[in-house]
């Protein structure tokens, strides 16, 4: 009996995690940039998270694929060279980004009052 309350209470609790919550505020979660981002990357490419480290549980989270985190234009650099496609940023740092590689907006979403994007390397890029 008490093995089957706890496994009731774990499905509640992950329901209310993985539904509810995400559902409740949409603006403040990560998750339609980084369901984008998981769709333009190959299946277990890194996703880069450019210069927002508080971010990467829900990104790593919402794809199921490891995230990159980077911190600097050589680090933007070391990530396409690899192979890496797919980058979540703030807008405001798009330049930065576009300094390193010529690189197409495919995905724009407001969290928490932020404009984030997600990138990839503008097509004869990559």
């Amino acid at each position: 009996m008490a093995f089957a309350t706890f496994g009731a209470a774990a499905a509640l609790e992950l329901a209310y995690l993985t539904i509810y919550l995400p559902g409740q505020n949409g603006e403040r979660s990560i998750r339609p940039a980084a369901t984008a981002a998981a769709g333009l990357a190959a299946p277990g490419a890194p996703i880069g998270l450019h210069r927002n480290g508080a971010l990467i549980g829900g990104v790593a989270y919402y794809t199921g694929h490891p995230v990159a985190e980077i911190g600097s234009r050589k680090g933007l650099r070391r990530f396409f060279a690899s192979g890496g496609r797919a980058v979540v940023l703030e807008a405001d740092r798009l330049a930065e980004l576009q300094s390193v590689v010529e690189a197409e907006v495919v995905f724009r979403q407001t969290v928490g009052g932020d404009e984030m994007l997600v990138v990839v390397p503008a097509p004869g890029r990559e």
